[in-house]
C-alpha cells in the first residue's frame, strides 16, 4: 500500500500567488495555514456545494472539484458543445485543521494512477481487470480518509494512457511527463463535511462561450498531439512497465 504525502506548498493563478504552510502533525493536518482561492466552472448560475455531491466514478469519488486556476474553471464551464455561456464560482478554502493528500507531483504519479483505475475501473478485457486489482492493491490510497485531495484531473486522454498503461504499452519513466503535457490542470477536491465547512462562497461569473470553449478545443487537441507524439517516441523504452512493479 502506497504511503500518503500531505505537503501542499505553493499555488498560483493570475490572482494571487499563495504560500500554504507545510508544517503539519502526524495525522497530516496544518498546524499553520492561509485560505486558497478556487473556482469550480460549469453551466450552473445557482449552485450550493453539499457534502456528498459528485458521482463516485469521478477521479477521486464523490466530492466538490474545483481548480486554482481560474481560466482552467472558465474553460471547464464550456467544454461541452452546448452554445451557451456557463458560470464559474469563485471560493476561498480555509485549509486549517483539513487532513490534505496531494498527488500532482512525479513522485505520487502511480499513486494517482491507482486512485484513478479505482474510481473509473476499465471493462476492456479480463487481462485488464486482473492488472487493474493487482496495481490498485499495491499502489493505491483509501482518498476517503481525506479532508481534500489535490491531484491532476483527467479526462478521456488521461484514461486512455490508464488502458495503455495497464496494457503495457506505456513505460513508467514517461508517465510524469505525459500528465505535464496533459495542461488539463490540477483540482482540488473536497470530500469530507468538515472540507465543506471551510469552504466560503466568493464571487460569480459568467464565462463566455465562444472565447473559453475554443480555448479549451485547442488546449485539448495540442495536448493530445503532444501526448501521442511522446508515446510514439524512443522516450516511451518500455524498460519499466506496469508488470515489472506489481
Amino acid at each position: 500500500m502506497a504511503e500518503a504525502r500531505y505537503i501542499l506548498v505553493t499555488t498560483d493563478n493570475q490572482s494571487q500567488v499563495c504560500e500554504v504552510a507545510v508544517n503539519y502533525d502526524r495525522d497530516g493536518a496544518y498546524k499553520q495555514y492561509q485560505d486558497i482561492t478556487v473556482y469550480h466552472g460549469n453551466l450552473q448560475k445557482e449552485l450550493t456545494p453539499e457534502y456528498g455531491m459528485g458521482k463516485p466514478y469521478h477521479d477521486y469519488g464523490n466530492g466538490f472539484y474545483m481548480t486554482v486556476d481560474r481560466d482552467l474553471a472558465y474553460e471547464w464551464a464550456v467544454s461541452l458543445s452546448t452554445g451557451e455561456n456557463g458560470y464559474c464560482h469563485a471560493y476561498t478554502l480555509d485549509m486549517s485543521g483539513l487532513r490534505c493528500l496531494r498527488l500532482d507531483s512525479v513522485e505520487d504519479i502511480l499513486t494517482w494512477m491507482a486512485i484513478l483505475m479505482k474510481h473509473r475501473p476499465g471493462t476492456d478485457s479480463r487481462r485488464w481487470d486482473l492488472i487493474q486489482r493487482r496495481f490498485i492493491g499495491k499502489y493505491c490510497l483509501d482518498v476517503d480518509t481525506f479532508d481534500v485531495i489535490i491531484g491532476y484531473r483527467a479526462n478521456d486522454s488521461y484514461l486512455a494512457i490508464a488502458k495503455q498503461f495497464a496494457r503495457g504499452e506505456i513505460g513508467v519513466n514517461i508517465l510524469g511527463r505525459l500528465l505535464r503535457l496533459g495542461s488539463f490542470g490540477t483540482q482540488v477536491c473536497i470530500k469530507s463535511r468538515l472540507a465543506y465547512t471551510h469552504l466560503n462562497y466568493m464571487d460569480l461569473y459568467e464565462v463566455d462561450y465562444e472565447h473559453f470553449h475554443t480555448q479549451f478545443v485547442k488546449r485539448d487537441g495540442e495536448s493530445r498531439r503532444r501526448m501521442r507524439e511522446l508515446v510514439n517516441s524512443p522516450d516511451n523504452d518500455l524498460s519499466q512497465s506496469i508488470e515489472t512493479i506489481i
